[in-house]
């Protein structure tokens, strides 16, 4: 039943929100100073045992609560396919809460150990003063634990200094492999080049070769890369540019064809002059498709909070809405209104700027969104001539922003793929160019192949 899965969610908040308020607290104990007599030692003391108990029965409830949550959709997924607990956003939800909740034990823990060190060292250091004139075998006993500390942290820092020295070594030693292998590598180039111009049909034959093995050393590299980055190159084409009589076998080609994601521009024809299709239609293709294509839902909308709930309840799987129309509605609280509402609601959140919208608008609520949709034409209708000076905007955002994923829309096209690539959006929506294409696997493709260069760079 929803009402106890919304139920289960918000107690979930609830004591996520206190753990961290908590937390905040417990963190603010770690202040005290190893020399002297400290006056609040005694009550740090006592309020971290208090804390500590507090926090651990509190995220003892938020593990049982997660586990109800992982109960509670395994019994109504028996139901089949078709039951709301199978949705992307139910599952994302969930898989949220787990990592909060790993992430505030970790953080527990980790704060736990530094505090309790810190307070027995605050404590030895001030019964050491306080004791050295009334008992001198007292304080010389302190004296002695608290030069155990001292060896013990020197011990420490040898051992990291040791660990440092042999990093530095390996760094070193690969350094001149490299070289070598540089070496090495110019010598067999010399040699290909004198028999490519002794026999020049064989040279032919040696280029192409050498075309396939650049292609497939890209590709692995992309895939190296994609697996050390948080980024990965991710190509959306924009169903609105198939044929909408036959939507759902066109989006099947689309992924089969190797499409990340499925991009779906909404319009109300208010923000935008185009109507388009809203939640029905997106419901109607979750249900053909099945939970695992991921939605990229755009949303051209006048009230974007108005559709926040019903996308989600369609399938959306990420909500990307217009700072311009958020701004416009309710200012600064009504776009931070959409965001928390899309989190909730368990969907990816993006903010997407018209091409004469400056990039500083959105640049305070960067920290908050998983994606940032650099529109590269006036939203509304495809086939426009791509702007390239938006590509500005995507490069300060690279520069300040490494890990959150930046995407380009209008006009995108592997003609100026690489200029998007090299600028740095890692997501590209494309519609004419994949879809009205003679072979959109290939240009499928060699979009992933630029973007996957662009990220080893």
């Amino acid at each position: 039943m929803a009402e106890v899965w919304e139920d289960l969610r918000k107690r979930a908040r609830s004591l996520e929100n206190t753990i961290e308020a908590k937390l905040a607290s417990f963190n603010k104990l770690n202040t005290g100073n190893n020399q002297g007599t400290n006056p609040g030692l005694s009550s740090r003391q006592s309020l971290f045992e208090r804390l500590d108990s507090e926090i651990n029965t509190l995220i003892t409830e938020l593990s049982s609560i997660n586990d109800e949550m992982a109960d509670h959709i395994a019994h109504h997924s028996t139901l089949g396919p078709s039951s709301w607990t199978s949705t992307p956003a139910v599952q994302h939800t969930l898989r949220r809460h787990r990592d909060i909740l790993r992430d505030y034990t970790v953080e527990f823990n980790r704060a736990r150990s530094n505090i309790r060190s810190q307070l027995d060292r605050e404590n030895l250091f001030s019964t050491s003063s306080s004791f050295r004139d009334k008992d001198e075998s007292l304080g010389l006993n302190n004296r002695t634990k608290i030069s155990d500390y001292a060896l013990k942290e020197h011990e420490h820092i040898s051992s990291t200094d040791r660990l440092l020295d042999e990093q530095l070594g390996m760094a070193s030693a690969t350094k001149e492999n490299l070289a070598r292998q540089k070496i090495s590598m110019g010598g067999i180039s010399v040699r290909m080049q004198q028999i490519a111009r002794k026999y020049p049909m064989l040279n032919s034959v040696m280029q192409k070769i050498q075309t396939r093995k650049r292609r497939d050393t890209i590709i692995l590299a992309g895939v190296i890369s994609s697996s050390m980055s948080a980024l990965r190159p991710i190509i959306c084409p924009s169903i609105l540019n198939a044929d909408l009589a036959m939507l759902g076998k066109e989006c099947e080609k689309m992924l089969a064809y190797g499409a990340d994601w499925l991009h779906l521009d909404v319009m109300d024809g208010h923000f935008v002059p185009n109507l388009t299709f809203g939640p029905p239609l997106v419901e109607s293709l979750r249900k053909q498709l099945g939970p695992k294509p991921f939605f990229d839902v755009h949303l051209m909308v006048s009230d974007p909070l108005f559709w926040v709930k019903p996308m989600a309840s369609a399938g959306a799987s990420s909500f990307t809405f217009h700072w311009e129309a958020a701004y416009e509605k309710g200012g600064d609280g009504e776009v931070k209104e959409i965001l928390k509402s899309i989190k909730e609601n368990g969907m990816r959140a993006g903010i997407s700027i018209k091409p004469k919208t400056p990039l500083e608008k959105i640049l305070p609520y960067c920290e908050q969104i998983d994606m940032a949709l650099i529109m590269t034409v006036e939203p509304g209708f495809g086939g426009q001539k791509f702007m390239e000076d938006m590509m500005e905007k995507v490069r300060h955002l690279r520069k300040n922003y490494k890990n959150m994923d930046i995407q380009v829309d209008g006009g995108v096209t592997v003609d100026n793929i690489d200029v998007c690539a090299t600028a740095g959006a890692n997501v590209v929506v494309s519609g004419t160019g994949i879809i009205k294409a003679a072979d959109p696997t290939a240009i499928i493709e060699k979009m992933r192949l630029s973007i996957n260069k662009a990220l080893l760079n």
